[in-house]
């Protein structure tokens, strides 16, 4: 069922369709060919950038601030770039300022319809009293979001000069900026995933609005003085990112093929870096509960700091930085549903991001207890090679090293649960629905599976959720499976629940043993060829 009035983040890729199909090389080759384009649809927006880096650089000189405010990913984009510069260049706290809609909580869980809420926007844009001086950033894949439409109405009403980003051109957040940054990246790899390229098109204009900014202040030495140039060469840095993930595309794929087997056995992902590195384990391992409804402490972020490293630098030496890796692996981590430990199962997997003093010596405790290990790093250094099981080397230089740890980790986690039966299609399948956006998109993906309508779909959204309720479960969590069954076969929510538990609540393989039992299922095109599972 196609729908052409759909935002571009929200549309499916051709490319992907038969994504779920595909063998762990092609999943990590495809995705590789979509991130090729979005330093190029950033390069393509430069002119709409050119003013912004003057006016941040002109308000910053009179002791003006910037806000970054944003929602789930963007949100965290925000957050964790603000924190990056302001470590960068040690600029005073408070200066550039990452804002996500549900409070800090956000930053590694989800928060309920926090960007819906319109109230909460104008609270938390007026908690720091900003006035004419200050400049507030909106960022929304869709450009729908009201908790960005209301930050960006009030912000104008202040006389604040307002910049809004957007993968939709027709985004509602247009008429509130002054500024209006729109890169095309195209339909996601993962239908409505606005994580990965939308994400990464979003820490590029990011980074190279502030990049640009601290060239205008003095903070960075060039020779360059027009605007359009200095973005021209930090986009030009970004470009080399995707080809020197390619060129690693033979361990990706091994590691993807490693993380999915040992996941399927029982083990858990567990990220470990230092500084920026660290805070993007920490983003990728948090989107993977609201996209593949995996439960918490399936893919896990660390940072040297803890979680306070979201929010601040650590100056750790050598020396603490290993104590603070050791630590967390004995330490049991808080999560909504209780705690996790590091190495308390032997499939448990360790990536370590960078050769930081933290991430090395979670390789040298993760090899003590025999666990399989990764090692990333986009240092040219051959001496790395043989610390782990599988080395990650996309030779960069500084300025695309985040996007290139981000491409790398979207690719392990996507490439590696599409292998485990989490996405149909191209479609997150289990996608917590915690917002009307997301409500919505439940609503379409239970449609496009089973030629049902928008009502009959929303009908067998709402009884899954009930069910839910009754049993004093998560309402919002593995509803849409439940949904699809019911949708294919005579079973009630409760039958349906059972059928998908019996099978790892994989969709295919539940509806494949009730067809196997000689049961009539009304449309069959969802089950089709499957590859064999995991063992």
């Amino acid at each position: 069922m196609e729908h052409p009035t759909l935002v571009m983040t929200e549309q499916s890729n051709n490319a992907t369709e038969n994504l779920d199909l595909m063998t762990a090389k092609e999943i990590v080759s495809v995705i590789n060919q979509e991130d090729h384009k979005v330093a190029t649809s950033v390069e393509q927006v430069i002119p709409d950038l050119v003013q912004a880096p003057d006016v941040i650089a002109n308000k910053l000189k009179k002791g003006g601030r910037v806000f970054i405010f944003g929602a789930g990913t963007s949100g965290r984009l925000g957050v964790m770039n603000s924190v990056g510069i302001t470590e960068k260049y040690n600029l005073p706290a408070g200066t550039i300022n990452g804002i996500i809609a549900g409070g800090d909580k956000a930053l590694r869980f989800s928060v309920e319809n926090s960007e819906d809420n319109r109230e909460q926007a104008i609270k938390d844009l007026m908690a720091f009293k900003p006035t004419a001086n200050d400049v507030v950033f909106g960022i929304s894949a869709g450009g729908g979001a009201p908790y960005i439409l209301q930050v960006l109405e009030e912000a104008q009403k202040l006389g604040i000069y307002t910049i809004g980003y957007s993968s939709n051109s027709n985004a509602k957040l247009k008429p509130f900026s002054n500024t209006f940054i729109n890169p095309i990246v195209g339909p996601e790899v993962l239908t409505g995933s606005s994580r990965m390229k939308s994400g990464s098109a979003q820490e590029m204009t990011l980074l190279a609005l502030l990049e640009a900014s601290m060239a205008k202040i003095g903070k960075v030495k060039t020779r360059e003085k027009e605007t359009s140039k200095i973005l021209k060469n930090i986009v030009d840095s970004f470009k080399k990112a995707a080809p020197a993930v390619k060129s690693c595309e033979t361990q990706i794929t091994k590691a993807v093929e490693m993380i999915a087997d040992n996941l399927n056995n029982g083990g858990r992902l567990f990220y470990f870096g230092q500084g920026t590195a660290g805070r993007e384990g920490i983003l990728d391992a948090s989107e993977c509960w609201p996209t593949f409804g995996v439960d918490h402490g399936i893919v896990n972020g660390y940072a040297a700091g803890g979680d306070a490293a979201l929010r601040q630098l650590f100056l750790y030496t050598p020396k603490q930085a290993k104590i603070a890796a050791q630590n967390d692996f004995i330490s049991a981590k808080e999560l909504p549903n209780g705690t996790v430990t590091v190495g308390t199962s032997k499939h448990d997997v360790i990536v370590a991001l960078g050769d930081n003093p933290y991430a090395l010596t979670a390789i040298q405790e993760a090899k003590q207890r025999r666990l399989k290990t990764i090692l990333f790093s986009t240092s040219k250094n051959d001496q790395l090679r043989t610390q782990a099981d599988i080395y990650i080397n996309p030779v960069v230089d500084d300025m695309a090293n985040p996007i290139a740890t981000k491409f790398v980790l979207n690719t392990l986690t996507t490439a590696s649960m599409s292998l485990m039966g989490k996405v149909i299609g191209n479609k997150m399948v289990d996608v917590a629905v915690m917002n009307s956006k997301l409500v919505d998109r439940a609503i379409r993906i239970i449609a496009d599976f089973t030629g049902k309508s928008y009502n009959e779909s929303q009908m067998l959204l709402k009884k899954s959720q009930a069910y839910r309720k009754s049993k004093k479960q998560d309402s919002n969590r593995h509803i849409v499976p439940v949904a699809i069954v019911m949708a294919q076969t005579d079973l009630s929510a409760k039958k349906a629940d059972e059928l998908l538990t019996a099978n790892k609540g994989l969709v295919r393989r539940a509806l494949s043993v009730y067809k196997k039992n000689n049961k009539k299922i009304p449309n069959t095109t969802i089950i089709g060829k499957q590859r064999q599972p995991i063992k």
